[in-house]
């Protein structure tokens, strides 16, 4: 699911993604999963990052290049390439959260 997610992103046929069928007479069972959330929102430079902290406030500091924002918060990377990493070390689910 996520592999063909990241796909979709990186060749552009996302807007063509149907909904999976479900057979609601079909008996489930428990599972453990992975599952990331990761907490996106838009720098001062209008660019989406992933971000990890208490306050959710990611605009940069008064100097230049410094990857931590005010509050506490850092940005981690950009999102679809969080992503990808998150895949291949066997995440079963990813959340982006606004």
């Amino acid at each position: 699911f996520v592999k063909g997610f990241l796909e979709s992103v990186e060749n552009g046929t996302i807007a063509n993604s149907k909904p999976l069928s479900v057979d609601p007479t079909t008996k489930t069972q428990l599972v453990k999963r992975i599952v990331v959330a990761l907490d996106v929102r838009q720098n001062d430079h209008g660019d989406l990052v992933v971000t990890k902290g208490d306050q959710y406030d990611v605009r940069e500091n008064e100097k230049e290049g410094v990857s931590e924002g005010k509050g506490g918060v850092r940005n981690l990377g950009k999102p679809v390439s969080l992503a990808g990493r998150y895949y291949a070390e066997g995440a079963d689910e990813i959340a982006f959260l606004n």
